[in-house]
């Protein structure tokens, strides 16, 4: 289930992961933390795959099999209040989004200490929430102590991932320059071997855009391959992918 989601063939991943929780919940008691598991795994299929009030109820459930067991405060349970927001804001309830991406963050606080380890993970969550509706001075106050974080864990996909939402709200701001500094730096990491083509598709598209004033035929060449990227990574890109169609659509 995980490499068929990975490759975007959710319907393959999504027969793997009923499989899991129908022999779990054959098994196993219903408050399994197993049980909880391969719930969660299929909400974030369900989810990409549109049907977002089967994802909620799937999500929340594993959310109250986790808290049952763990109780409030756990590094899974501040990850299942992510995966709650992500849905929420795929149905726009941007304010119940919002609430659920704070938890996250308030709860990887208590274990580890504000801006240390996983907390910096759950921020980027919260980041990239307000990015997508146009809160860029939050992104700044999050991400850019978050970057700095990363780079002292040594975790260079967590300094990826938090470069893409800044150079974004950099691009908003109309310094493509900044915006090309950080994405570069992000494709370092991102076109290793083992990152997700998917990420490198959607930072190379963002370089091409922030190319654009200053060289655009490297600019259109850049969209054109982040373009194949997106578009190999099947429907998980599906939203960046139509974003990259649209923009090149200008220069045909």
């Amino acid at each position: 289930g995980v490499l068929e989601g990975q490759e975007g063939h959710l319907d393959e991943a999504r027969r793997h992961y009923e499989r899991v929780l129908a022999i779990r919940r054959r098994l196993l008691a219903p408050y399994n933390l197993l049980v909880s598991f391969a719930l969660a795994n299929l909400s974030i299929i369900t989810r990409f795959q549109g049907r977002l009030d089967e994802a909620l109820e799937q999500i929340t459930t594993a959310l109250a099999i986790m808290q049952r067991n763990y109780g409030p405060v756990h590094a899974d349970v501040a990850y299942e209040h992510e995966l709650v927001a992500a849905v929420l804001a795929d149905k726009g309830d941007l304010e119940g989004a919002r609430e659920q991406y704070q938890r996250a963050v308030d709860t990887y606080d208590q274990l580890v200490g504000p801006g240390r380890g996983d907390t910096s993970f759950a921020t980027v969550g919260l980041a990239k929430f307000y990015e997508r509706i146009g809160k860029c001075a939050e992104v700044y106050r999050l991400l850019i102590p978050a970057v700095a974080g990363f780079e002292t864990a040594g975790s260079e996909i967590g300094v990826a991932d938090s470069l893409v939402p800044l150079a974004r709200c950099d691009l908003q701001r109309g310094v493509p320059a900044v915006a090309r500094q950080r994405l570069e730096r992000a494709l370092t990491f991102y076109e290793r071997p083992g990152t997700a083509l998917s990420h490198r598709g959607e930072a190379r598209f963002e370089l091409a855009r922030a190319l654009f004033a200053s060289n655009r035929s490297r600019a259109i060449s850049v969209a054109r391959q982040a373009k194949q990227e997106l578009d190999r990574s099947g429907p998980l890109c599906a939203r960046d992918l139509e974003r990259a169609r649209f923009w090149l659509r200008r220069f045909k």
